[in-house]
This record gives structure tokens, C-alpha cells and sequence, in this order.
């Protein structure tokens, strides 16, 4: 079970990871758009509204939403996920 875990949250911490040191904005919209179209929201509502999701992750869920409303130009306060 530990194994399975690591599968399903490890590639999605890779990703906030990535998309944190891409240097340009052209990049940042490609991957977003991409992963946006692959369902990410719904990835992120789902583990968020599920007991027990790591905190962590979490966060960086909340980081990946504001980086998305940042290079949107969308200014608003912190949403809380949980």
C-alpha cells in the first residue's frame, strides 16, 4: 500500500516542482494548459475534498491554484481548500 501511494502522489509533487522553476511564461502556459486538459482540477478537488490527503500536498496544490491566478493576473486572497 505504502508503494501505491508514493505512485499516485509522487508524479503530482514532480509536477508543482517543474512548473515552479520554469523560466518563462510561454513554457509555464504549455505545461498548465496541458495539465488542465489532462483534468487537473478535478485531480486537485478530488484529493482535496477526500480525508486524509497529505498537507503537504495540499499546499502545493493551494501554490499551483495562486502560481495559475498570478500569471492569469487574477489577484485575490489565499482560497481555502479545506
Amino acid at each position: 500500500m505504502y508503494k501505491c501511494q508514493m505512485i499516485k502522489s509522487g508524479p503530482t509533487v514532480s509536477v508543482f516542482q517543474i512548473l515552479n522553476g520554469v523560466p518563462d511564461q510561454d513554457t509555464f502556459y504549455d505545461i498548465t494548459d496541458y495539465l488542465e486538459g489532462q483534468g487537473m482540477e478535478a485531480i486537485i478537488q478530488r484529493h482535496v475534498a477526500k480525508n486524509g490527503t497529505d498537507l503537504d500536498l495540499i499546499a502545493q496544490m493551494q501554490l499551483y491554484e495562486a502560481a495559475l491566478g498570478a500569471e492569469d493576473g487574477v489577484v485575490s486572497a489565499p482560497q481555502e481548500l479545506r
